[in-house]
């Protein structure tokens, strides 16, 4: 699935009254502006709100959030119970997002009280929200479901960016640099279809925030995108992924 089907897939779920989710991705900023766009597009009135353990609650809908400020600095218990007392009308309908919840859920065989609080909350609130216009989004870069959840709450893995979507922003960003007369002095900004298509072509793998990375630093370490030296980077950045990704899961589920 690319990722218009996973957010289509997100809606379907949401709709059928699967009320927590699970999506995993390693580009927050990019599952952020797809929920919103899903929201925006919704035929009725969605709001999304987030959460997360620095900056509180948060959202660009802000009908549904406290009136204070202070009010919306909340600890991962606390967002729950308030979400649960929120009153969603039925021509509304809302979706909160907690990031980096998972690391509330206890670490390795150690759950304490406020973790196994934490998870039967998670529980309580997948059956609550089915008669209720309400839906929790857990958002991570790894997945780290107690087996508590797994029947409750379904997995979605955001897929990384099509070739469409990585040559609209290679695109985009030679068009900027193109744009600027010390860049293009020394760039090449102009590629035909085919060049293009090899460069796209190397890109693929790695998120959209890496892609925008390597193509800023070939526009300042050379004088084109050189597919043999994108090949190089991707190579070097998914290695160092998949090490970071051993050391951390080696011996356990994900990593069978």
């Amino acid at each position: 699935m690319d990722s218009n089907q996973t957010i289509d897939e997100i809606e379907l779920l949401v709709r059928s009254k699967r009320t927590v989710l699970y999506l995993v991705s390693q580009e927050e900023n990019r599952v952020m502006s797809a929920l919103e766009s899903l929201c925006s597009k919704a035929d009725t009135s969605w709001d999304l709100l987030k959460w997360d353990i620095v900056s509180g609650l948060h959202s660009t809908f802000p009908e549904f959030l406290p009136a204070k400020a202070s009010e919306c600095v909340l600890d991962q218990e606390e967002v729950l119970g308030w979400f649960k007392k929120l009153i969603v009308p039925k021509n509304k309908f809302c979706i909160l997002v907690l990031k980096d919840y998972n690391k509330f859920f206890g670490s390795g065989n150690y759950r304490g009280q406020v973790e196994i609080k934490v998870v039967r909350q998670l529980k309580n609130l997948s059956f609550d929200f089915s008669t209720e216009n309400k839906a929790i989004i857990i958002l991570s870069s790894v997945l780290e479901l107690p087996t508590d959840l797994e029947k409750s709450v379904p997995v979605i893995d955001f897929p990384l960016p099509s070739k469409d979507e990585i040559t609209e922003k290679i695109t985009y960003l030679l068009d900027k640099a193109s744009k600027r007369p010390d860049l293009a002095a020394k760039f090449q900004t102009s590629y035909s279809k085919e060049e293009l298509d090899n460069v796209v072509n190397c890109f693929r793998g790695l998120t959209i925030s890496e892609c925008e990375q390597v193509c800023t630093y070939c526009m300042i370490k050379h004088t084109s995108l050189l597919p043999e030296y994108l090949i190089y980077l991707r190579y070097y950045i998914i290695k160092i992924s998949w090490i970071t990704y051993k050391k951390k899961y080696k011996g356990s589920y994900y990593f069978s």
